[in-house]
């Protein structure tokens, strides 16, 4: 049976307290309203440290990202195959330049309609109004393309992957007068990442996210899981503890 946390970062520092034997401890770091706790206090590591020499298990938004699935290593792009398509098929390639999935149009080969990608390359693949499918695609010996069907959230590490195979993308954000950060949304995120960026943003609509000077780094340290570089405050944060209290089967 996994045990729940003790002490969870919600937002940023912001805490759910479960074991409210803790509560004195923290009242000297941060405000307690209930089992809601507010840290306020500079020492935050610390008193995250303290606890946690105390037995009392703590999840902070940094162990939520420290979790999240890293990219997987890919290899080089390989050979155009053809793949063969239908009419009201629609076929998207994650265009390394903007981040996002980009149509491929089909192209005709007699009375045979195929669509072109790179092996070791990812796919989507929209029919009617579906959300669409998701492939990798490889070659088999014999030369003809193999679909393997993945998640999106695989589909979308893949394509990062891809993307920074050479080098690390810079994107473009914003450094506010306050200290704060504003960084546009245009590029497509693997869901459990576009999930906790905005958890870590103090607002957010489609297409811009905000974070204050305290969310920032935490902001920055998820953004460098997908080798994106932001063009400002592109910071290396020193959180202390490497140590995280999460269980091994813990997902």
């Amino acid at each position: 049976m996994v045990r729940r946390p003790d002490l969870e970062e919600v937002r940023v520092n912001t805490f759910l307290i479960a074991d409210t034997a803790m509560i004195p401890i923290l009242r000297g770091e941060g405000t307690v309203n209930g089992h809601s706790f507010t840290l306020t206090s500079v020492r935050g590591q610390g008193l995250i440290a303290r606890l946690r020499t105390r037995n009392y298990r703590v999840v902070t938004l940094k162990d939520k990202i420290d979790r999240l699935t890293e990219l997987p290593t890919v290899e080089a792009p390989g050979n155009l195959l053809q793949i063969e398509t239908g009419a009201r098929d629609q076929w998207f390639h994650f265009d390394s330049d903007t981040l996002t999935w980009q149509a491929v149009e089909a192209q005709t080969n007699g009375s045979r309609l195929f669509v072109a990608f790179e092996e070791h390359r990812v796919a989507r693949r929209r029919r009617s109004r579906t959300s669409g499918d998701y492939f990798r695609i490889e070659r088999l010996p014999n030369g003809t393309p193999q679909l393997t069907p993945i998640k999106e959230d695989t589909a979308l590490l893949l394509g990062y992957a891809h993307a920074t195979y050479e080098a690390d993308i810079e994107i473009d954000n914003t450094a506010n007068a306050d200290g704060s950060y504003s960084l546009p949304v245009e590029f497509s995120l693997p869901p459990a990442y576009r999930t906790m960026l905005e958890l870590l943003a103090e607002s957010h609509d489609k297409q811009t996210m905000h974070f204050s000077a305290a969310g920032w780094p935490l902001a920055v340290r998820l953004l460098h899981r997908l080798n994106l570089r932001p063009a400002n405050g592109d910071i290396e944060d020193d959180f202390g503890d490497d140590h995280d209290d999460f269980d091994d089967d813990d997902e």
